[in-house]
């Protein structure tokens, strides 16, 4: 009799400390999940450097060329265009202009969020 009851004892001692391990298990997992989530969306914005090897403006399109390949950008109505921090148009850029775009992969298509004429 006395074993059972040290039995029941321990037993229920042990039982909310299964069920707070499990918890926290919980909370790690969530934790987890949502710092991918994050790092995901941030590796959806991808920048290229160098200058611009070739400008079409019917088309409001530039090709800018990056230490891998040669990248083609076709601006957009919201796409942003800068120069030393302000505004600027379509028209002052020109090839052989450093620049930073700063792009989304849509399929193979670059579309160009953000671009910075650097020289």
């Amino acid at each position: 009799m006395k074993l059972a009851s040290q039995t029941l004892l321990a037993l229920a001692l042990l039982t909310p400390v299964a069920f707070v391990q499990a918890t926290e298990t919980k909370t790690e997992t969530k934790t987890e999940t949502s710092t991918t989530t994050t790092t995901q969306n941030q590796a959806s914005e991808l920048t290229v450097e160098g200058p611009i090897a070739k400008v079409v403006a019917r088309k409001k399109e530039i090709y800018v060329q990056g230490p891998d390949k040669k990248h083609e950008f076709y601006f957009k109505k919201d796409t942003q265009l800068t120069q030393g921090g302000q505004p600027a148009e379509f028209s002052v850029l020109k090839e052989g202009q450093k620049v930073r775009v700063t792009y989304k992969l849509v399929g193979k298509r670059q579309d160009p969020l953000k671009v910075e004429i650097l020289q």
